[in-house]
């Protein structure tokens, strides 16, 4: 049985004066060991399986980072950007699904953020992503 193929990567903004201003990504082209795969990337698999979808390409954002100072500036745009056309997602040619989640980030917080912080920063991901063509399917 083949293992999980994927390739683990990071895009980063040098101009950007942050230190930690990247986005980083697991993309996926084949699979056959769902336990392989961590539950959201296996649902996505399973449920397309289930409709008959056939899947090329999953890619799984792990985070896009900007860090605060560098915020309002557009790089988290410019990133995306940049990250969607290296792999080819406006291409009519392919089923590439691509997967991210809304949640605070552990660079910006080092423990749990209250859970008014968590919510506002759940809300602002969400609405950046939603802006930007993702949809909420939870």
């Amino acid at each position: 049985m083949r293992e999980v193929k994927f390739i683990h990567g990071t895009i980063e903004k040098p101009e950007a004066s942050g230190k930690n201003t990247k986005l980083v990504y697991n993309i996926y082209e084949e699979w056959e060991r769902l336990e392989d795969l961590n539950f959201m990337v296996r649902d996505v698999v399973s449920l397309a399986g289930d409709i008959g979808f056939i899947i090329d390409k999953l890619v799984e954002i792990q985070y896009i980072h900007v860090d605060e100072i560098d915020r309002g500036f557009r790089f988290g745009d410019e990133m995306l950007t940049q990250f969607l056309h290296i792999i080819g997602a406006e291409s009519k040619d392919t089923n590439t699904i691509i997967l991210i989640r809304a949640a605070p980030l552990t660079l910006d917080y080092s423990e749990e953020p209250p859970k008014g912080i968590y919510e506002d920063e759940l809300i602002r991901q969400s609405l950046w992503l939603e802006n930007r063509g993702f949809r909420n399917i939870n």
